[in-house]
């Protein structure tokens, strides 16, 4: 569960959360709806997210 909603991230908050998010990708062991409800963001994101981590590796 997220703990904390602000209205607007900024851009080092968005980064931090990706980065966090990465280990979750790499494991393969959530959906990514579950990576997307713990880290209150859209499954679009997350899809988003494992593309580029596909892609750059990071």
């Amino acid at each position: 569960m997220v703990e904390w909603h602000p209205s607007k991230y900024s851009r080092a908050q968005l980064e931090e959360r990706r980065l966090a998010a990465t280990p979750w990708l790499q494991k393969g062991k959530h959906s990514q709806q579950e990576i997307a409800q713990h880290f209150g963001v859209s499954v679009h994101t997350v899809s988003n997210w494992k593309k580029r981590l596909k892609r750059t590796g990071s």
